[in-house]
């Protein structure tokens, strides 16, 4: 009984007139939620397979942590050699395409405190943060619909990403590939950022985005408060 009427304080349970107990809006809201992340994940692994077999590369997808972006799945090609990701691993902010995907369409409450950090932790004589330069990565990325990196995070290896959308705009993840600059140049990049655009944006549709919808937050320099 004291476990039912805390769950009820909650919101987790609600009593019907009749006496009978019944899930609360806490309940749903937490099942909406789990259910919501089971659709994507579900959703982006048959994804990562394809682009992965397309371009003989690794994919993965990343969602956003407390530390910040870091993978969830991936795939790998059949080349013997190739670029290893790890599940778990976390990835910068602004080096990373993956880190400029969620720089460009996460909130920037929950981005900034990051960003800050890693630029702390990278420049420890910077006492300014260039924001300017934070604002210029994501008018790129946002206006290109992909994050591109080539050797920034990891010296030779070169990365595309694109957003995960869903029914209320918000992005739930990251879809990308990654490469040796000398397989995945130039050329390949370019091929490489139509097909992760394009299997993001499918992923996004099935999850109820609509083409052209704006995320709930400005994209000038002021939103960085």
């Amino acid at each position: 009984h004291r476990y039912l009427v805390s769950f009820a304080r909650r919101g987790y349970v609600m009593q019907q007139p009749a006496g009978r107990n019944q899930l609360g809006p806490a309940a749903v809201k937490v099942g909406l939620s789990a259910v919501s992340q089971m659709d994507y994940v579900r959703l982006v692994t048959p994804v990562l397979t394809e682009l992965s077999v397309a371009l003989n590369e690794t994919a993965f997808a990343a969602i956003w942590s407390p530390e910040g972006p870091m993978i969830l799945r991936f795939a790998a090609p059949w080349r013997p050699v190739a670029v290893n990701v790890r599940i778990g691993s976390l990835l910068p902010m602004l080096t990373s395409a993956v880190g400029r995907v969620f720089t460009a369409w996460h909130p920037p409450a929950l981005t900034r405190p990051i960003i800050e950090a890693q630029l702390r932790a990278g420049t420890s004589r910077r006492k300014a943060v260039p924001w300017s330069e934070v604002d210029a990565i994501r008018s790129e990325v946002r206006g290109s619909g992909v994050g591109v990196v080539r050797g920034d995070y990891v010296a030779g290896v070169n990365s595309v990403s694109a957003p995960i959308l869903d029914h209320q705009h918000q992005l739930v993840a990251a879809l990308a590939v990654v490469g040796l600059e000398g397989r995945l140049d130039e050329s390949k990049l370019r091929n490489a950022s139509k097909l992760v655009k394009a299997a993001a944006a499918d992923v996004s549709a099935q999850l109820g985005h609509k083409a052209g919808s704006v995320v709930g937050f400005t994209t000038d320099s002021e939103s960085w408060g």
